[in-house]
């Protein structure tokens, strides 16, 4: 039963990639809200942390990304550097295009939908789908990276 399984949200895809204090304070943050069976709460730092993922394969690619340039926008120029050098199956182009506009909703769920403001936030059984698919992501570009850069 989703409702009552701690164990059936997984941080996989949240990993410290840099050291740095925010990050480590974010990931362990994450991590903790999840043993607590609170993936809604979690949500509003899963994007924090995913901001502050793209925004740093990014910028060890020298590519630059405006600070006010929503996660989906930097998303996207990710996907086109990896598509660029990796030869990667249609299928998994696909995936990742189609990640575009689910991180574009994300940020709509993280400004209307989860404690980065007060709103009215989601329950847990939509959370965990939600925290699931964008860790999917993550685990992904985990495993692409994890050659070049050791995470």
């Amino acid at each position: 039963n989703l409702e009552i399984n701690p164990d059936s949200t997984k941080s996989d895809g949240v990993d410290k990639f840099t050291s740095e204090r925010t990050l480590e304070e974010l990931v362990a943050d994450i991590k903790r809200t999840l043993a607590a069976n609170k993936p809604e709460v979690a949500l509003d730092h899963l994007h924090t942390y995913c901001v502050k993922k793209i925004t740093h394969l990014l910028r060890v690619r020298s590519i630059e990304c405006k600070e006010d340039e929503p996660l989906h926008s930097r998303f996207g120029k990710y996907r086109k550097a990896i598509v660029s050098e990796y030869n990667l199956h249609e299928f998994s182009d696909r995936a990742l295009k189609s990640s575009i506009s689910l991180l574009e909703s994300f940020n709509d769920l993280r400004n209307n939908h989860s404690l980065a403001h007060d709103n009215e936030i989601l329950g847990p059984v939509e959370a965990r789908f939600i925290f699931s698919n964008i860790s999917a992501i993550l685990v992904l570009i985990r495993a692409l990276e994890s050659g070049r850069y050791g995470k």
